[in-house]
This record gives structure tokens, sequence and C-alpha cells, in this order.
């Protein structure tokens, strides 16, 4: 403050639906495929993109989850190159990332 006095501010609690899905992907590090299984608390299509490291979106699907637990299974990386990747999986208005590893 100008007169040199200062004074903490209240704490607040900030609560978002980060928890509103889980996202893993295994095997991890990947060769030609991947499972993505979803936790999920409600039924709705979902979105995976997955990007190289320089941003560039290489690979995308589109699924429908049910509410509980989804094992989606992906046979088509065989292309990808070997290198780290980011996969978002887009659920309505959240969004899950995770890093998959390439060989």
């Amino acid at each position: 403050d100008l007169d040199g006095q200062f004074r903490y501010s209240s704490v607040i609690t900030i609560r978002s639906n980060v928890n509103e899905f889980h996202v893993t992907a295994s095997p991890n590090p990947v060769t030609d495929h991947v499972v993505i299984t979803i936790e999920s608390k409600t039924d709705e299509t979902v979105h995976f993109r997955m990007f190289n490291s320089d941003g560039k979106l290489v690979w995308r699907k589109t699924s429908v989850v049910t509410a509980g637990t989804n094992a989606q299974y992906f046979n088509d990386l065989q292309s990808l190159p070997s290198g780290i990747y980011i996969l978002k999986v887009n659920k309505q208005r959240s969004v899950a990332e995770i890093k998959v590893v390439k060989l």
C-alpha cells in the first residue's frame, strides 16, 4: 500500500470440473496401438487429438463414452514417427492432457 502497510485477503476456495473425467493411455510408450481409458461421469461424445512436439495436430478420433469406465482401442499409430506427443481428450467443457511417448 502507499503508506507501507499491508493486509492479507481472505482465503477462498475455487472448485472446477477438473475431475469430471480421468484419462489414461496404455501402453505408454506406445508402438502401433494404444488403449485410452476414460472414467466419465456422463454419457457424451469425446474428441481425441494428438499433437507432436511442434504443436501440430497429427492424429484425431471421435468416440462416444458412457458413464463409468470406457476403454477405447486404436491401432492406427504405426505411421507416427517416434517422439513425444500430447494427447488431448475433450469432453464438452473439459479437457484432459497426457504425455504419450511413441517408440
